[in-house]
C-alpha cells in the first residue's frame, strides 16, 4: 500500500503535536499572567492618585476658612499627607500672594513626595474687602 505512513511514523508526529501544542499554550498564559500584573499596577497607582486628590481637595477646604492675614502667613508653607514628613507619600506646596488691588491669589500644588514630581496644581482667587 503506497501513501500509507508506517504506525511507529504517526505516533511520533502526535507526539510533536502536543509538544508544539503545549509550547503555545504556555506562551499564551504567560501573555495573559504579564498583562493582569500591568492591570495590578496600573490600578495601584489609579488609588494612589486618588489619595493624593483627596489630600489637595482637604488642603483647599481647610486654606478656604482662613483670613487673608492668616493666608499670606502660609505662603511658601509645605503641608504633609502625615504627621511625619519622612512617612508623607503626598506635600502641598502652597503659594499666596497680589494679584491685584483687592484680589488674593492661592496656588496649591501637590507633590508626589516619592518622585518629587507635581501631580496636580489649583489656583484659586479670593476678594479681600
Amino acid at each position: 500500500m503506497l501513501g500509507r505512513i508506517p504506525k511507529a511514523a504517526r505516533a511520533g508526529l502526535t507526539i510533536i503535536e502536543l509538544v508544539i501544542a503545549s509550547g503555545i499554550i504556555a506562551v499564551l498564559l504567560l501573555a495573559s499572567a504579564a498583562a493582569m500584573g500591568e492591570n495590578v499596577e496600573s490600578s495601584e497607582a489609579s488609588k494612589r492618585l486618588v489619595r493624593g486628590a483627596v489630600f489637595l481637595e482637604s488642603v483647599q477646604e481647610d486654606m478656604a476658612s482662613l483670613t487673608t492675614d492668616e493666608l499670606l502667613a502660609m505662603n511658601g508653607q509645605r503641608v504633609f499627607s502625615s504627621d511625619s514628613w519622612n512617612d508623607a507619600k503626598f506635600r502641598v506646596e502652597i503659594t499666596c500672594f497680589y494679584s491685584s488691588v483687592q484680589l488674593l491669589q492661592l496656588e496649591l500644588r501637590l507633590v508626589d513626595q516619592t518622585t518629587s514630581g507635581a501631580v496636580a496644581t489649583v489656583h484659586t482667587l479670593k476678594a479681600v474687602l
